[in-house]
């Protein structure tokens, strides 16, 4: 593994090794997906919500897996350099979060052929998912530094 710079300053978070963020990023990516995927169990079978194209299986595993890898490289960039990558990526990720709610809004109030006649609770369940996701995401990934440094 790559070393660690360790500081007195603890407003500046050391770096972390590339294989670290892997690992946890990989993490990230699982439990994104499994969360999803019990979201949109949840949704189709208890609140029965239809299972329109946007919650069928491939959609909603393809999008955790994407924006989990895509956080994980931007933490990964962070994590080389900033001075406080937790803390910039949480503000990326919020950020990122509150432009993602455009697409289900966008398809509610001008919905595509296939989501014509879906009803909005299809539209608030894959908004559910966006938030669980970037909980889970930036949850797993900025713990990598503070594990890191609590084994020092």
């Amino acid at each position: 593994m790559a070393s660690m710079e360790v500081t007195d300053n603890p407003a500046i978070e050391p770096s972390i090794s590339l294989t670290r963020i892997a690992v946890y990023g990989l993490l990230a990516i699982v439990l994104t997906s499994f969360v999803n995927g019990l979201i949109r169990i949840l949704a189709v079978t208890v609140f029965d919500v239809p299972n329109v194209f946007a919650l069928w299986w491939e959609p909603v595993l393809i999008a955790s897996m994407a924006g989990a890898i895509g956080a994980t490289l931007v933490y990964g960039v962070l994590t080389r350099l900033s001075s406080r990558p937790n803390r910039t990526f949480t503000l990326i990720a919020v950020i990122v979060l509150v432009l993602s709610f455009a697409g289900p809004v966008n398809a509610y109030l001008s919905p595509p052929p296939g989501l014509a006649d879906a009803p909005w609770s299809v539209f608030a369940t894959l908004v559910v998912m966006h938030v669980a996701a970037a909980a889970i995401i930036i949850g797993v990934l900025t713990r990598t530094t503070n594990q890191e440094v609590a084994s020092r």
